[in-house]
């Protein structure tokens, strides 16, 4: 049998014609697309399939040597390499249905078609009720071609959803699988970490499953939660290396807290309607701020309102909007404060305090009703009924929950002097509308004497009662 290496990097005069091609469009309409099987066809027909393959994969694999020695960098060959990966399995499987075995895996050997082999090998694992043979040429190749082939083999359990031989088969050779882990961790990353688990090696699993939480952007909330919730135990149990430890556990933990905010979202929805039948208008009515603006709110809410329903985890924006415009007593006044953990989550300072100062604006526009702050220092009703109003504010449970965070006050600070967020850091149209609209109402809170009186007043007290209630 003639090795793949000896195979002439050669420019056929016949690739100058479109022959190939040609051979291979006619090979696919009569084998590939039509199915024929080995009962349909005469024992002459088998052999014409058998050799026009034998033609195609020796033409092809010329051609494809000659263009790495001549332009390895190549368009063409990268084009030529994509066709002829899309079209070889095919090839081979057309082989199969005819019966021709032994002819299909001596080809697929020959040149190295590793992807094909391994569809070759699961076949018979599927016809054989002894699969110890099957087993061994698997051993076999594994000691013949090393990691090439062991990656096609990891690629096609992957493809196919066979987590469980991608796992624990062929430990004889787990040192290509962990190789194929490290190679590819984004493609693995969702069953990577279930071997390292296995293999007592946490900080691997905890990376692992931190990174196929990231991966993912339309997780679903709950599948995100026991991700980073293995990956936090998984951490702790590697206690060796104490202070990478410790932080790695801090920075998950913030993670499994923003998954928890949404899914509280949800439980509390849960409480009182059946979330699958829920539709966009009755949310908004139901359980939207009423004091958003009302040519914006249908557009705000939709930005999120189909994710959250479904149980997919919303992004860190769209969770910040989701927690600043649903009516405060939702999740007990703690929907801001939540928010602003969220904001804090950017990795990018900026980007964190831009989303800090846009929770601050929605809360002291949206949070509370204006009438509350112009009328909570009324001479007329008693210090104890004014305090009551103070302790009830949405602000004051939430400066409360962040103990005065003295980096999040900044924010509020600043906003206060400054009321404008900008739109430097967010792109969706329909959000810097309402961050501007509510802008306006901010300004005019300050700008208004009586009024900038009133709410610098509120402001500060409800600051007071905090620091005394701490």
């Amino acid at each position: 049998m003639a090795n793949i290496q000896e195979f002439k990097a050669i420019k056929s005069w016949i690739f100058d014609t479109g022959l190939v091609i040609r051979v291979e469009e006619i090979f696919s309409e009569q084998f590939v697309k039509k199915q024929q099987q080995t009962s349909t066809v005469s024992q002459q027909t088998k052999e014409n399939a058998h050799h026009i393959v034998q033609v195609l994969y020796y033409f092809i694999t010329c051609a494809i040597k000659y263009m790495e020695k001549h332009e390895p960098s190549g368009k063409i060959l990268k084009d030529y390499k994509h066709w002829y990966n899309g079209k070889e399995t095919e090839w081979i499987k057309a082989l199969l249905r005819l019966g021709l075995v032994n002819e299909a895996l001596v080809l697929a050997e020959q040149y190295r078609a590793f992807g094909s082999l391994v569809v070759i090998l699961e076949s018979q694992r599927e016809e054989l009720s002894d699969t110890e043979e099957i087993n061994q040429l698997y051993g076999k190749y594994f000691e013949m071609f090393g990691y090439s082939f062991a990656s096609s083999v990891y690629s096609y359990y992957l493809k196919t959803g066979r987590i469980q031989p991608l796992l624990l088969d062929f430990m004889n050779y787990k040192h290509y699988l962990l190789e194929y882990f490290e190679k590819n961790p984004d493609k693995t990353a969702n069953v990577s970490w279930i071997r390292s688990l296995l293999d007592q090696d946490f900080i691997t699993a905890s990376e692992a499953l931190v990174r196929s939480a990231n991966l993912k952007p339309k997780d679903k909330v709950l599948n995100r939660e026991i991700k980073y919730s293995i990956a936090k135990l998984a951490t702790i149990a590697a206690s060796q290396s104490s202070e990478i430890t410790d932080e790695k556990v801090s920075e998950i933990e913030r993670q499994l807290e923003i998954v928890r905010y949404q899914k509280a979202v949800y439980n509390a929805l849960a409480g009182q309607i059946k979330l699958e039948s829920l539709k966009l208008e009755e949310f908004r009515k139901s359980y939207v701020n009423h004091d958003l603006d009302n040519s914006l709110v249908n557009s705000v809410v939709e930005q999120y309102f189909q994710s959250f329903i479904e149980g997919i985890q919303l992004s860190p924006e769209r969770l910040i909007d989701l927690l600043t415009t649903l009516k405060p007593s939702l999740l007990k006044k703690m929907g801001f404060a939540n928010a602003l953990r969220v904001a804090q989550s950017f990795q990018n300072e900026s980007i964190a305090d831009f989303y800090i100062s846009v929770v601050w604006l929605r809360l002291l526009t949206i949070g509370e009703g204006e009438k509350l702050f112009m009328q909570w220092d009324n001479k007329n009703v008693s210090d104890e009924i004014n305090k009551k109003k103070i302790v009830d504010s949405t602000l004051f449970n939430t400066l409360k929950e962040i103990k005065l965070e003295s980096k999040l006050i900044e924010r509020l600070d600043t906003l206060l002097v400054n009321p404008v967020v900008g739109d430097e850091h967010e792109d969706n149209i329909t959000i810097n509308q309402l961050n501007e609209s509510l802008s306006s109402v901010l300004r005019k809170y300050l700008n208004n004497n009586q009024r900038n009186k009133n709410f610098k007043l509120w402001v500060e007290a409800v600051k007071e009662e905090v620091k005394l209630s701490l």
